[in-house]
């Protein structure tokens, strides 16, 4: 399967809107005079979190193709001879 950029466009703008939650989250229920460190360093856990996983799976879903040309020579147990395929595509797991 190709890569599909919306795909991960759509993760990453999902992450970032949990990211803006957990800021106005802890801006809400701080009682410190200033939260903005604390809730910009929460808020960058949150998108940390979330936009790893969208990008490993985003990355996972590439199936990589070697060009036509790219044989794959193989030994037959028998040791004698040899058959010259095409190879599989590679998949990133």
């Amino acid at each position: 399967m190709a890569l599909v950029p919306d795909t991960l466009n759509v993760a990453l703008a999902k992450a970032f809107k949990e990211a803006m939650k957990e800021f106005i989250d802890i801006t809400k229920k701080s009682n410190a005079k200033d939260v903005s460190e604390i809730a910009i360093a929460a808020a960058s856990v949150k998108f940390a979190l979330t936009a790893s996983a969208a990008i490993d799976t985003y990355i996972r879903t590439a199936t990589i193709i070697i060009p036509l040309g790219q044989g794959v020579q193989t030994v037959p147990l028998t040791g004698t001879g040899s058959t010259i395929t095409p190879s599989l595509p590679a998949i990133i797991a």
